[in-house]
């Protein structure tokens, strides 16, 4: 292959992402998130995207715009506009509408073949020409002191008296610069150099070459770029490879990965002053609160870990010389800078079993001193991915493939997400909250009970078995984790297995277990693998898993997740609606915590925060439910409580020796505002007051993370921030000292690790293991953790 051949096939590449772009622009501005009815004119059929796209879109289109508006405002009389890489932009036609460009002349350059394809896109529509102020009969002759050629020498496709289109390559800088004297650009004017998402597409000699150029071309100059940073965390190792695969690599983000590389390529390029900002921080303190609440209440909108993650690898860099430099503060806002965070060390990952994949988030996990049950969760089924309802065992000691366990009866908890299971002291299981939706929070709860197992024909009470019975689990759990959230998604049942690997139970050879809420702490998540079924045989399809192929039940195979590789004997449980009583009732929720504690001598299930589908949209609230009376009492607590929240985590921490008030830790989670807390409160049980501990050093803020207590120790594993994401952090629950703790980007097989949506574990060993994790990666595809990975607690 040629090299022209090859830049040729690259520059196709790159200006397909044009196409879908201005698609996506147009769905994020058909839902109302941003205003501009020229758009539709540049898009041949319109799409409707997902809401995490039209938002991701949206903080571009607003990012963008507040740079121009903020340059024009303040540049007044006699200025220009220069788009490189424009692509179908429809930026001049929203602004000159608005009356914004009075005295702005605007000028777009792109590939030529880009450039006529927009020309004629614009011939084509009244409403376009009109804000030219050019009529159809118009085109190709002067009127109203406006002209429109085609120049094939010099490449000027449309020209205007204030809106010009040149058909040149960027890297041409000479040829460029001629270009734009043809057309009329003054080199003294105040002058915007807009690059969208283009010079990282280019080969960073060349695009330092451009930038290098202007710096010394303008006398008086912004340069505002918006693109792609931070290459080697895990999101942006599944951004790279998405740009790879469509055939449009990010060419220059690993030489200049970050935003303080950014910022000193320009310096060291002749621009006296540069700043940027990511598009969280553009969101969170650019835009006013009352623009984000009214953003919040356009479509129903549920995954904010994806949102967070694309504005964090996204940025907007301003560069300035001359009389522009003033520009920086309203451009830019105050700097915030970052607050240090404690001293890092590193924790290795390590592969938890060979043998056990689970590609999935959204599910709930549970360990007892043997075994490991795992459920629920947004996995790959029949070729879909959709949300999963298989239970499955998995054997700590003999690490074989986990069991898939079958459901009976007529009621099902149906497939809900972010809702909590609690295990009560009866050995039953209560599930509260949860949505089918961002617009519909479920409504009921219920209690689901252990009926029997089958051993072959037999039909037997776990009761009489022992060991690996559900009570002698129970008494093996971790006592430092106990009272931790579970989050779940799907059915659960109890559980028969056989030690000895074999098809059928033998007696006494068998163990039960059921889920176990006030041990383990879970979240949610998506994804899987296939595995076919014929004839009772379930052959895997996994290339991480046994190829081995395990004995079923047909009835088991049916609709089998795809993400965990096993079948087995069958466990059955009963599933009863629960009907609570008293006049006292907490609304609907989801992403909220349940506890379960113990006052005095009674149970109680401890519910705090959450999201709602009406305001406040962000619940700050607490409720008690007493399991013997199944009655709610609103928490009205003594001392500073937490701010309204979701996806916090909160356990209950006793003294080791059992002495002293019980207490509820709850740590982090995301606020009203979209923005994460880093701040850990406790509630004293006994006498009902709430305390901030104040740490020493900074905590993270975090959200979509795990946590365990562990005598004295709060351990918060992963996690979504707004700058960096989260490792792991110890924070001593009496002095408040912070440890934090890194960790890799890669398991040991070399995949990417998506710390959130995770679900983790203190095994008895002292050793953590984290199953699951991942997400829907903005536009860029769904990564999902595949093995559990396991490492040493500091």
């Amino acid at each position: 292959m040629s090299k022209k051949t090859s830049l040729s096939r690259g520059n196709n590449a790159v200006q397909g992402t044009n196409d879908s772009s201005i698609v996506s622009k147009c769905s994020m501005a058909g839902r109302g998130y941003f205003q501009d009815p020229y758009l539709q004119h540049f898009v041949a059929k319109t799409r409707r995207r997902a809401p995490l796209i039209n938002r991701g879109y949206y903080v571009r289109a607003k990012a963008v715009d507040h740079m121009l508006r903020c340059f024009i405002t303040h540049t007044g009389a006699n200025s220009q506009v220069i788009s490189l890489g424009a692509g179908f932009d429809s930026a001049y036609f929203r602004l000159k509408a608005e009356g914004l460009l009075q005295d702005t002349l605007w000028f777009e350059v792109d590939f030529l073949e880009t450039m006529k394809r927009k020309a004629a896109l614009i011939n084509n529509s009244q409403v376009l020409l009109d804000v030219l102020q050019l009529g159809q009969s118009q085109m190709g002759s002067e009127g109203q002191g406006h002209k429109q050629t085609e120049n094939m020498e010099a490449n000027i496709v449309l020209d205007c008296s204030d809106f010009k289109m040149v058909g040149v390559d960027l890297r041409d800088t000479g040829h460029l610069e001629r270009c734009l004297k043809m057309t009329g650009v003054d080199l003294t004017l105040p002058t915007l150099l807009l690059s969208e998402c283009v010079m990282t597409y280019i080969e960073p000699k060349s695009s330092s070459a451009i930038i290098q150029w202007a710096a010394n071309t303008f006398t008086n100059a912004v340069f505002v770029t918006y693109e792609q940073i931070l290459p080697n965390d895990p999101f942006g190792m599944v951004m790279l490879n998405h740009f790879q695969t469509i055939g449009s690599p990010l060419r220059g983000i690993h030489t200049y990965p970050d935003a303080d590389s950014q910022e000193k390529r320009y310096r060291e390029l002749g621009w006296s002053s540069v700043h940027s900002m990511n598009m969280n921080h553009f969101y969170t303190n650019i835009l006013d609160l009352e623009e984000r609440r009214r953003v919040d209440t356009l479509e129903p909108f549920d995954e904010y870990e994806e949102w967070h993650l694309k504005c964090c690898h996204y940025l907007v860099l301003c560069a300035y010389r001359g009389s522009c430099s003033a520009l920086s503060q309203d451009m830019m806002g105050k700097k915030v800078v970052a607050q240090p965070h404690a001293s890092s060390d590193s924790l290795p990952f390590d592969t938890f079993s060979p043998s056990f994949s689970v590609k999935r988030y959204g599910h709930v996990s549970l360990t007892s001193a043997k075994h490991l049950i795992m459920f629920g969760g947004f996995g790959e089924e029949a070729g879909q991915h959709r949300r999963l309802d298989g239970i499955y065992l998995f054997d700590l000691e003999q690490q074989g493939v986990p069991i898939r366990i079958n459901i009976s009866g007529s009621h099902t908890i149906g497939k809900r997400m972010y809702h909590t299971a609690t295990l009560l002291s009866d050995q039953r299981i209560f599930v509260y909250g949860g949505r089918s939706s961002p617009a519909q929070p479920c409504q009921s709860a219920f209690i689901l009970k252990i009926l029997h197992f089958v051993n072959g024909d037999k039909v037997q009470d776990p009761s009489k078995h022992q060991h690996g019975s559900l009570s002698s689990v129970v008494n093996k759990m971790e006592s430092e984790s106990r009272g931790q959230e579970i989050r779940v998604e799907g059915e659960s049942s109890a559980i028969c297995y056989t030690e000895n690997g074999s098809d059928s139970c033998s007696g006494t050879d068998c163990g039960i277990m059921t889920a176990t809420d006030n041990e383990s702490k879970g979240y949610r998540g998506r994804s899987g693998n296939l595995q076919e079924c014929n004839d009772g045989i379930c052959s895997l399809t996994e290339p991480n898993m046994s190829k081995s192929k395990e004995r079923c039940n047909q009835s088991i195979c049916d609709n089998v997740d795809s993400s965990i590789n096993t079948c087995d004997v069958i466990a059955e449980s009963s599933v009863e609606e629960v009907h609570f009583k008293g006049t006292i009732m907490p609304c609907p929720r989801w992403r909220h915590s349940a506890t379960f504690v113990v006052i005095g001598v009674k149970d109680y299930i401890a519910v705090f925060g959450g999201r709602s589908s009406t305001e406040p949209f962000v619940l700050g609230d607490c409720f008690l439910l007493s399991i013997s009376a199944m009655t709610w009492t609103k928490v009205e607590a003594s001392g500073p409580s937490p701010s309204p929240r979701h996806s916090h985590s909160s356990s209950e921490w006793s003294h080791p020796t059992g002495t002293g008030s019980p207490k509820l830790v709850l740590a982090c989670g995301l606020g009203e505002d979209m923005t994460p807390y880093g701040d850990v409160h406790i509630l004293d049980l006994d006498m009902m007051a709430w305390e901030e501990l104040e740490t020493q050093g900074t905590l993270q803020p975090r959200y979509s993370h795990t946590s365990h207590v562990l005598d004295n120790r709060l351990v918060l594993v992963g996690g979504v921030g707004l700058q960096e994401n989260p490792g792991i952090t110890v924070v001593n629950l009496t002095s408040g000292l912070v440890q934090e703790f890194t960790i890799p980007v890669c398991s040991p097989q070399g995949s990417p690790v998506l710390l959130y949506n995770h679900t983790s574990h203190v095994l008895q060993d002292g050793n953590m293991v984290v199953l699951g994790g991942g997400g829907n990666c903005f536009s860029f595809g769904t990564h999902l953790n595949d093995e559990p990975l396991a490492f040493t607690l500091p």
